[in-house]
């Protein structure tokens, strides 16, 4: 039996672990604020594995709605802003790449149903096949 005392080892990239979840708590508390300027939307999924992070709204457009989303690897997103703190780095991609939440023009989805922003940047990672 291990003594209850001794401090728990950590495996795997802890430090980028941490790190990740402060800027999804961040991020997070973001998307919940809706400002009255942020278009309309409601958050249909926000998923978290191996450092990526994959956001999916439904955005509002009149009588329409459609899934916009997002796949980020978070360590890439980080290695932009130097030693800034997580919840700085969140706030600056919630306004440069998700604020304000409209439908692009021109909307294409994937087979998914879903139009993916960002496609090609060196932040984005297809899903797992």
């Amino acid at each position: 039996m291990t003594d209850p005392l001794e401090p728990t080892e950590r495996h795997g990239n802890s430090e980028q672990s941490d790190w990740d979840m402060q800027f999804l708590s961040a991020l997070t508390m973001m998307l919940s604020e809706r400002p009255w300027d942020t278009g309309v939307y409601e958050i249909e999924r926000l998923e978290w594995a191996d450092s990526i992070m994959t956001l999916v709204v439904r955005v509002w457009q009149r009588d329409d709605s459609r899934l916009v989303g997002w796949r980020e690897h978070l360590p890439t997103i980080r290695s932009g802003f130097g030693t800034a703190e997580p919840a700085s780095i969140a706030g600056a991609w919630h306004v440069g790449e998700f604020y304000p939440c409209y439908l692009p023009d021109p909307y294409v989805p994937d087979a998914d149903g879903i139009h993916w922003v960002g496609q090609g940047r060196p932040s984005y990672r297809q899903p797992p096949k």
